[in-house]
């Protein structure tokens, strides 16, 4: 496949898949990682071709770092010192205090309401991805786990859309689907096996309990999302 041919591929694949996302309402990021790792196991692309994809991202790059140079102000650099180890460690401390009150949201409204916000699923998943990229850039994870980090959500969120689709969202909510890339960004592979076995087991008993006490009765639905929190911080904290 000539240089042209596979531009063009590209520019398609992540232009349909980015027209899917914005059907489900999810970020365009999912498509465009979903785009490269779908290319990444075709093996399509031989490796003297990856030269001439590799132009691309430097090219944006170049543009994003003229601009940020046009607003720097290098007397401003005076002023920065152990000011800037503290803003980093609040910065995690922060994402980390966010994503938990996110995954308390998602719990609670869910439980309570039957229903997953996409105010808390799309910002769930901007901070699970920044935390994937950030691990990357600091050394601290390979590239490959990302990538297989984004294969196991775009998995887990096309079972989850086939158990929604199948039960006609009587089993499964929408909002489930939504939440799946983020939980598999957060646990990585195979945490995210670890924390979905977890989550499925912990319903099933529940399921089974409240059957027993009269509580629910056979047809009757309870809320996933709450089991998907339990499951993805056992998995965090015990995988």
């Amino acid at each position: 496949m000539t240089e042209i041919y596979l531009l063009a591929l590209v520019v398609i694949l992540a232009s349909g898949l980015a027209f899917l996302a914005k059907k489900l309402h999810l970020p365009l990021l999912v498509a465009y990682l979903g785009a490269g790792a779908f290319l990444s196991a075709l093996h399509i692309v031989k490796p003297e071709q990856l030269h001439f994809l590799a132009i691309l991202p430097d090219i944006g790059l170049a543009f994003l770092l003229f601009l940020v140079g046009m607003e720097l102000d290098l007397k401003e650099f005076r002023t920065l010192g152990k000011n800037v180890l503290l803003a980093t460690i609040g910065q995690v401390l922060l994402t980390c205090l966010a994503v938990g009150m996110l995954l308390l949201v998602v719990f609670v409204a869910d439980l309570r309401f039957g229903l997953i916000p996409d105010q808390v699923s799309i910002p769930l998943f901007v901070l699970a991805l920044g935390y994937r990229l950030a691990l990357v850039s600091s050394q601290q994870m390979q590239s490959t786990d990302l990538v297989n980090a984004v294969i196991s959500g775009l998995v887990l969120m096309f079972f989850f859309y086939c158990l929604w689709y199948f039960t006609k969202g009587r089993g499964f909510g929408f909002g489930d689907v939504k939440l799946a890339p983020s939980l598999s960004l957060l646990l990585g592979w195979p945490r995210t096996l670890v924390g979905m076995f977890i989550a499925f087991m912990i319903g099933a008993v529940v399921a089974v309990v409240l059957l027993v006490i009269g509580r629910k009765k056979f047809g009757q639905t309870i809320p996933f999302g709450p089991f998907l929190v339990l499951g993805t911080a056992a998995s965090l904290l015990w995988a």
